[in-house]
């Protein structure tokens, strides 16, 4: 047996052990290296080599394999340090916040709860479940992260996927070919009484791979933004599409009037079973004030009108955005001083929407639905002020009424809280980040209204929340999530940073805004994956620029169009290509999706947009009538549209162009 390297008095509380995979399934130390020594191996039955270039905080590194059986390599790095966490974006974020959610729904990096499946001391994922395939750990010592290609070639010419793992307490890094440990995570739900997957992994016989090492000495977990700065740039592939912004926005539109609009008398979900019967139905009304219905809608309507000419019959019988604001506006719970969280009664209440039988906000008024619908009311009255038209006085006054209700309620950190009485004006859960879209809307309110007491409540806001930006670690927007690491939350504070420098100028609200997008990035896709189901196998969809919903919810939807504004005024302000190129990535994504229909989707038309891409194997439940699996949910929801429809009239009105 031949093993060279040098691994030297570590200098960096960084140290890398290589190792192969036996066949009794025991891993074999190959070499180790401190990043300043490379690692040449052999044994009768391996042979490797870890070359490294570069010094500094970040270190390139090549990595050649060959072995006369299936095997595969581990690269695990070690960092020296007090609290260990991790993160794998889209994936680990710590723990998950098991703390404070229900155990044995996603995957959750522990020791506690040894009776959860979902609760394990080692989690392994393919990489290009991975928004940026990398694995980093961050401890009092520093910040430090391992990298690889997320795909290779075997010595055949087949694709080679490659791995991503965390393990506790310090244990992190990247493997040259893959297995799903402890098991296949697939979605949260339980699914024909199955909860997970079989593991499944992909060996090899020969192979390489290239991927970097990154240690910031003294860094916090923001330093995960410039590990994922640095990937982007070697491995962005912007996604393309063949029609304009314009084009788009405007079949958007035209589907809501002529396919979407049902027998309901709502704009609605829709959906359809492939091969045999592709014709959409509506099953479920858009009726919530926000989130998933309402004023999602209703504002990108009302913006179409001006930016894209449209007649002023265009929306015939349909809704068209004043309509649906004027509901909203009308939908004040005298009992609470909030809004119902259902502009029209469904199943009998006003309160309970379809995420209620996830059970955390059953009778209850939600801060997700309840901020986001009053942060689209006031930009809703700013916009037709800015127009020079009139918008009738019942938005600002419902808006501002509630607002003024949650200012009352606001704890003195600042915390909005997550659900409330209907009862009475009272906080029933104070633990999670969807009070942040109640700060949003303070800040939009502030901008409108120039009211002192929504800019302080805005500010007070954004301390608070800022906190978990900071930490990688928002949780507790959506209601069907169990309060499980999400995306959602943070594009309010995206959001709320950007309104609080517009309003202020201070720099600190740049910063914010910043962290902001660092958060955003951990979920955004930088390349383009592979998806190994089809209809997006094989095709040219791109999931560079799409965001994952949530550790929970893995795959890729259209929400974070709603931020396009926001990204590229942060562009702006910092004089960045980097933040310009990702706001760009998000446009041109929605566009690639767009143009699955017809004919890789095989139902709808141009215009109809689901909110389900799978890139790689999470969230995978949907199939076809024949039993294969279908890594395109077959749905029309209304809302995934409405957000692209926004980020694309922003586009259009400030004359955008994509190169």
């Amino acid at each position: 047996m031949k093993l060279r390297s040098k691994a030297r008095k570590n200098q960096n509380s960084m140290i890398v052990n290589v190792y192969y995979l036996q066949r009794n399934g025991a891993w074999k130390c190959a070499g180790s290296t401190d990043m300043t020594q490379p690692v040449h191996f052999s044994d009768d039955h391996a042979s490797l080599t870890l070359e490294l270039e570069g010094s500094g905080n970040e270190i390139t590194y090549a990595l050649t394999f060959a072995c006369s059986f299936l095997s595969r390599v581990k690269l695990e790095g070690t960092l020296a340090g007090d609290s260990p966490w991790h993160l794998i974006p889209c994936n680990i974020y710590g723990d998950n916040n098991l703390a404070h959610a229900v155990p044995d729904q996603y995957p959750n990096l522990t020791t506690s709860h040894p009776d959860s499946i979902f609760s394990s001391a080692i989690w392994e994922f393919r990489a290009d479940r991975a928004s940026h395939p990398l694995s980093a750990c961050f401890t009092s010592k520093g910040a430090a992260g391992i990298s690889i290609d997320p795909y290779s070639s075997a010595q055949d010419g087949h694709l080679v996927r490659n791995g991503l793992f965390a393990s506790l307490p310090d244990k992190f890094g990247v493997t040259l070919g893959y297995a799903n440990l402890p098991f296949t995570f697939v979605e949260k739900r339980t699914l024909n009484g199955v909860k997970h997957w079989p593991s499944t992994s992909n060996l090899i016989f020969r192979s390489s791979a290239s991927g970097r090492f990154f240690w910031y000495p003294g860094e916090t977990r923001l330093a995960a933004g410039k590990m994922m700065k640095s990937l982007y740039t070697g491995i962005r592939r912007k996604p393309t599409h063949r029609k304009s912004c314009k084009e788009a926005a405007q079949a958007l539109v035209d589907r809501f009037i002529d396919t979407n609009w049902g027998h309901l008398d709502y704009y609605s979900n829709m959906a359809c079973q492939l091969p045999e019967n592709p014709k959409l139905r509506s099953w479920r009304p858009l009726c919530a004030v926000g989130w998933t219905g309402g004023t999602v809608l209703a504002y990108p309507f009302l913006v179409a009108e001006s930016v894209l000419g449209l007649a002023p019959d265009y929306f015939r019988d349909r809704d068209n955005g004043w309509q649906i604001f004027n509901q909203v506006a009308d939908s004040l719970n005298p009992k609470s001083g909030l809004l119902f969280d259902l502009y029209r009664e469904w199943n009998g209440s006003r309160l309970n929407g379809w995420w209620s039988g996830f059970g955390l906000t059953r009778d209850r008024h939600c801060a997700y639905t309840n901020g986001q619908a009053l942060y689209y009311l006031m930009k809703a009255v700013g916009y037709l002020r800015q127009r020079q038209l009139s918008p009738p006085p019942e938005w600002e006054a419902t808006a501002t009424t509630a607002l003024e209700t949650f200012i009352r309620l606001q704890r003195d950190d600042g915390n909005f809280g997550f659900s409330f009485s209907a009862e009475k004006p009272e906080v029933i859960d104070w633990d999670g980040f969807a009070g942040c879209w109640i700060t949003a809307a303070m800040a939009q309110a502030a901008l409108v209204t120039a009211r002192e007491d929504f800019r302080i409540a805005a500010i007070r806001g954004a301390e608070f929340y800022h906190q978990y930006v900071r930490d990688l670690n928002c949780w507790g927007t959506p209601m069907d999530t169990w309060k499980s690491v999400d995306q959602e939350g943070n594009l309010a504070f995206v959001k709320t940073a950007r309104l609080l420098h517009q309003l202020t100028g201070e720099e600190k609200f740049l910063a914010m805004l910043e962290d902001g997008a660092t958060y955003e990035y951990t979920w955004r896709y930088a390349f383009k994956a592979i998806p190994c189901e089809p209809p997006l196998a094989g095709t040219d969809w791109n999931s560079c620029g799409g965001s994952v919903t949530s550790v929970s919810n893995p795959h890729i939807h259209p929400m974070a169009l709603i931020i396009t504004e926001d990204i590229f005024y942060l562009a702006t302000a910092t004089d960045s290509i980097y933040h310009r190129n990702r706001a760009e990535d998000t446009i041109a994504w929605a566009m690639n999706c767009l143009e699955l229909y017809p004919e890789i989707a095989s139902y709808g038309d141009y215009g109809v947009l689901t909110e389900r891409f799978c890139p790689s194997d999470g969230c995978i439940i949907d199939s076809y009538a024949d039993g294969r699996p279908n890594s395109l949910w077959t749905t029309y929801n209304g809302w995934a549209a409405a957000n692209v429809l926004e980020g694309l009239l922003w586009m259009i009105d400030h004359e955008k162009s994509l190169p």
